[in-house]
């Protein structure tokens, strides 16, 4: 059995894609709740009422050393493989089969996988529509690029870990583990980051809404920008994302999905 660990405050525009899409991947899902206000664990508890749901002891305060402990605890409780994510990263893998997944990480040998992950970003030219709640988000934004292709300074490297160990080992924001660990080829799994699509309000509300929970300016990176610094961010990421469809270590993988 896979677990899938993520933390949330005030997701209730992204839930409803995001659980949808793991729920086909994951049989198990904790979920820690940082003190929302909003629908969000009615959404969770509609959706998937299989899955827990905790509260943070730190309620909406954002103090990302105390959140990676927080889930490094929830992660010793869970035996098998585990991924921790934020709710703006959807995990994607061939066939969207994670059992087939987790049999090569077994026949490979490691206990620590590295996954990538791609920058995804609105071109403001496309004739985007807004995105069904009916549909799978990952076949309605497609548009991404890798960190090598952003301009320096940014976004931070999108690195995640799927793993068997007690806990990942992580250092603050999750994206570096001292655990060994192998590269997971991309035409086999990456993670889509929807940190800039679909870039409307309800995407930049989302954003900026975590900046004044923060209490460790030392980390968190662009949760705290100002919307001018992030307005700025999107309008570069925007000029180099594509098409991620017309990239042939895409393709193979966009066609094996089944939704």
């Amino acid at each position: 059995m896979a677990t899938l660990i993520s933390h949330f405050y005030n997701e209730e525009y992204l839930l409803p894609w995001w659980l949808q899409h793991h729920l086909r991947l994951f049989e198990h899902g904790i979920l820690i709740n940082n003190g929302s206000t909003d629908r969000s664990v009615e959404i969770i508890r509609s959706l998937a009422p299989h899955w827990e749901i905790v509260d943070s002891p730190s309620g909406s305060v954002f103090h990302t050393p105390q959140v990676e402990q927080e889930v490094m605890a929830i992660e010793e409780r869970v035996q098998g493989w585990k991924v921790v994510l934020n709710i703006t990263e959807f995990f994607c893998c061939y066939k969207m089969d994670l059992d087939e997944m987790i049999r090569d990480f077994e026949a490979q040998g490691s206990g620590m996988y590295k996954l990538e992950g791609i920058i995804m970003a609105d071109p403001p030219a496309f004739a985007y529509q807004e995105p069904d709640y009916n549909l799978p988000l990952v076949l309605q934004r497609y548009h991404g690029c890798f960190f090598e292709e952003c301009p320096y300074g940014t976004v931070g490297h999108r690195l995640r870990f799927m793993h068997k160990h007690p806990n990942g080992w992580y250092t603050p924001g999750r994206h570096t583990s001292a655990h060994p660990r192998i590269e997971y080829p991309l035409e086999k799994a990456f993670l889509l980051w929807y940190g800039w699509s679909p870039w409307n309000e309800n995407l930049r509300k989302r954003r900026l809404q975590i900046g004044p929970t923060m209490t460790c300016r030392g980390h968190g990176g662009g949760h705290g920008w100002s919307a001018g610094q992030m307005d700025m961010v999107y309008s570069i990421l925007s000029n180099v994302t594509t098409d991620l469809r017309t990239r042939p270590e895409f393709q193979k993988m966009y066609e094996s999905w089944t939704f």
